[in-house]
C-alpha cells in the first residue's frame, strides 16, 4: 500500500506519564490505537521510543495476520509518551490490520510492539440537508 500518508511531521504534545500505565512508568510500546481498536481517518499514534542507545524506532502496518510489513515512518528522535505519527488510514482498503513499532539500537539489535486487529472504517459521510422546493 503506497497510498498512505503521514498527515504531519510534527509530534504532539507530551502525554502525563501515568495517561497508560497508571503508575507513572515510561514504558516503552506503542499505546495507542489498541488492539481491537476501530478507527477511522486521522489516527494519533501514542507511544513511548526513548532507550538510552536509540538508532532510531520504525512504524510498520501489514493485513491482520499476514506479517507482511510495509513500512510507513521512522524517525531518530526519542518519544516519551507522545504522538509518533499522525496517519490518514481513510486511504487504506477496510479492514483489518496490525501496526508494528521497531525500536532499533545502535548495536542493530531491536524490540518489536505489535497492535493487533486495529479495524479500519471508512468515514460516516455528513447527510446533506435537502430543501424543499419552492
Amino acid at each position: 500500500m503506497t497510498r498512505v500518508r503521514v498527515a504531519n511531521d510534527t509530534f504532539g504534545e507530551l502525554l502525563p506519564e501515568d495517561t497508560f500505565t497508571g503508575a507513572g512508568e515510561k514504558a516503552l510500546g506503542l499505546y495507542l490505537p489498541r488492539d481491537g481498536a476501530q478507527v477511522t481517518g486521522l489516527v494519533d499514534f501514542v507511544g513511548a521510543t526513548a532507550i538510552p542507545d536509540l538508532l532510531q524506532w520504525e512504524l510498520y502496518w501489514s493485513p491482520v495476520g499476514a506479517d507482511s510489513w510495509e513500512f510507513l515512518v521512522a524517525d531518530t528522535k526519542p518519544v516519551v509518551n507522545g504522538t509518533l505519527a499522525r496517519l490518514d488510514l481513510s486511504l487504506l482498503p477496510t479492514g483489518s490490520y496490525d501496526f508494528r513499532l521497531r525500536l532499533v539500537r545502535t548495536n542493530y539489535t531491536y524490540n518489536d510492539f505489535v497492535v493487533r486487529n486495529v479495524q479500519v472504517t471508512q468515514p460516516t459521510p455528513t447527510p446533506i440537508p435537502l430543501t424543499p422546493p419552492q
